[in-house]
């Protein structure tokens, strides 16, 4: 049974986009987002089937889009797919059209308000409110364990917990926005006093969720920066800065 696990077991990998525009609307369009987005998932697909030799068919992966300064409480369905040229360009047209849409919204409401200094969008929430929302969200869009068909047991019943680990898929998500990298934009981004990363790990991912990444679904969150100082540096290229589980 042990060997039927290790030869089901296989890759998943879920990019969760942040398209808010608040930050980003003057400094740079949203196909240079877009395209630095792109190329930064593209890269990331391959280097999994490059680094561990597998088919497509054993890549599998999926999206899905976020706003750090609202939240939507809206589950999706999403499905993983197979790592081929059509489901890639599909994803490629829709994030252009969703960063298109927000840098238009945005850029309506900024001209609205420089308009009339009383119109007001209310106080929106904090981003690490956003984004604890979407990651829990995340967890239920997607199905992050693949049944074992071959097998007619249990296998929480019939497996020891280090052969469970072990044999489960590897999960991923990539999260793109954009990284706090001081004490005071992390206080900014979580709206209460950060004094360690430890802090801002249990903010971004309280006990609860941590659970449900680490135990339940066998997820490694790791942080894409999208962040400005970052387009001005490294000409646009994005870089994985932090790690989270």
């Amino acid at each position: 049974m042990c060997n039927v696990y290790q030869e089901s077991k296989s890759l998943q990998c879920a990019f969760l986009i942040d398209v808010n525009a608040e930050n980003l609307l003057n400094e740079i369009k949203p196909f240079e987002l877009s395209n630095a987005i792109r190329l930064c998932t593209l890269r990331i697909l391959t280097y999994f089937c490059d680094k561990f030799g597998w088919g497509t068919s054993n890549l599998r992966w999926g999206y899905k889009f976020y706003n750090s300064r609202a939240i939507t409480h809206l589950y999706e369905r999403h499905e993983f797919k197979e790592f081929k040229a059509e489901y890639f360009e599909e994803f490629e047209l829709d994030i252009c059209k969703r960063l298109e849409e927000s840098f238009d919204k945005e850029s309506q409401l900024q001209n609205i308000q420089h308009g009339d200094v009383r119109e007001s969008s209310g106080q929106k929430p904090y981003p690490s409110k956003c984004l604890n929302c979407a990651l829990t969200d995340l967890i239920h869009d997607f199905e992050w364990e693949r049944p074992d068909i071959t097998s007619p047991f249990k296998r929480s019943g019939r497996v020891s917990q280090t052969e469970d680990a072990k044999n489960r898929n590897s999960n991923f998500v990539f999260l793109f926005t954009w990284c706090p990298c001081s004490k005071k934009l992390m206080t900014s981004f979580c709206n209460r006093s950060i004094k360690s990363c430890d802090d801002f790990q249990n903010v971004v991912l309280p006990t609860a969720l941590f659970k449900k990444f680490r135990g339940d679904c066998n997820i490694s969150l790791l942080w894409v920066d999208t962040g400005l100082w970052w387009w001005k540096v490294g000409q646009g290229l994005l870089e994985v800065r932090v790690t989270i589980t």
